[in-house]
């Protein structure tokens, strides 16, 4: 993200830890990572997942509810190695009504904002589009 100038901020997990040590700053989890980014006019802040393994139903539970909650996000990417991981994720996620995207990370660090990703709807989109949709939905 940073080699794109597109970055505009960057929080990384430590100080998501910090900001939801108080309920005034607190996000509904600690995210791996929150980026603000400028594209084609817009802001548009989103967290940053990286699921390196598959984790217990239960854990997903918890994690779904609270995106569902989350009050300062509209946009989730969780990037991960492999497209096994990808469809084991949309299914967890199925019927989530926030924008989750599922991607690949070797794709997200070549290709950026034109990397495919899919929704939790198993819908196949380039990420640009999920971060203009988001944009469009907050001025709505």
């Amino acid at each position: 993200l940073k080699a794109t100038f597109n970055l505009m901020r960057w929080i990384p997990e430590v100080a998501i830890r910090v900001l939801n040590s108080s309920p005034a700053t607190a996000y509904a989890k600690v995210y791996d990572g929150i980026a603000q980014v400028y594209v084609d006019g817009d802001y548009v802040t989103f967290a940053i997942e990286y699921e390196r393994t598959f984790k217990s139903k239960s854990k997903y539970d918890k994690i779904w509810e609270a995106i569902e909650s989350e009050k300062r996000l509209n946009v989730f990417l969780y990037l991960v190695p492999t497209l096994d991981l990808v469809w084991a994720l949309i299914r967890e996620f199925e019927g989530t009504k926030r924008l989750v995207s599922f991607g690949l990370v070797n794709e997200f660090k070549e290709k950026v904002f034109e990397a495919e990703v899919w929704s939790a709807r198993y819908d196949r989109l380039i990420f640009k589009d999920v971060l203009l949709r988001a944009a469009k939905l907050a001025k709505a």
